[in-house]
């Protein structure tokens, strides 16, 4: 990793406070939680960068490709059927150093998570 990628994340993990596989871990089913995401195809105040609510859904994993994926729903719609093409995802892998990371998904496009608050 570089010197600017390993800046970049001690930064981030100041500004955040804890480690975004530390708030993964201690989420929930059910728990309310605030998420700020960037998006290319931008879904108007849903992925504007602004903290926004949301309800954790269900968690899963595969042992095979160490992958774990919590779904999350904007709370507005909480108690409604889960949708793949509209809801988003958190995932955390281990990556090639044997590190593990979180990273975001909406159906099956990646976005780039800026914060998430408990």
């Amino acid at each position: 990793m570089s010197t600017i990628a390993q800046d970049t994340l001690k930064l981030a993990k100041m500004v955040l406070g804890r480690d975004f596989v530390d708030i993964f871990d201690s989420l929930r089913k059910g728990q309310r939680i605030q998420v700020a995401f960037k998006s290319v195809m931008g879904m108007g105040s849903l992925t504007n960068g602004t903290y926004n609510e949301w309800v954790v859904g269900r968690r899963s994993a595969s042992k095979k490709y160490n992958v774990e994926k919590i779904q999350l729903m904007p709370a507005s719609r909480a108690g409604e059927k889960f949708d793949r093409r509209r809801d988003f995802q958190l995932w955390k892998r281990e990556n090639r150093e044997g590190e593990m990371s979180v990273s975001a998904s909406q159906g099956d496009m990646g976005i780039t998570l800026i914060g998430i608050k408990t």
